[in-house]
């Protein structure tokens, strides 16, 4: 696949991409609702960490 500019995730033919868990998503029960301008670091504390990027490629029958 050549090069691009494109603000997206692009995969080769054949391959998907999926979202697991994002940023601010519950971890723990009763985790407050995700707000960028309003965390603390109680919420935090319930919620997944910014920066935590993972890649797999798995090999699925």
């Amino acid at each position: 696949m050549a090069p691009n500019t494109a603000d997206a995730v692009i995969v080769a033919p054949g391959y998907e991409q999926q979202v697991v868990i994002g940023w601010g998503d519950p971890v723990l029960r009763g985790a407050p609702e995700f707000v960028v301008g309003r965390q603390s670091a109680a919420a935090q504390a319930t919620q997944l960490g910014y920066n935590c990027d993972y890649l797999a490629l798995m090999d699925l029958p």
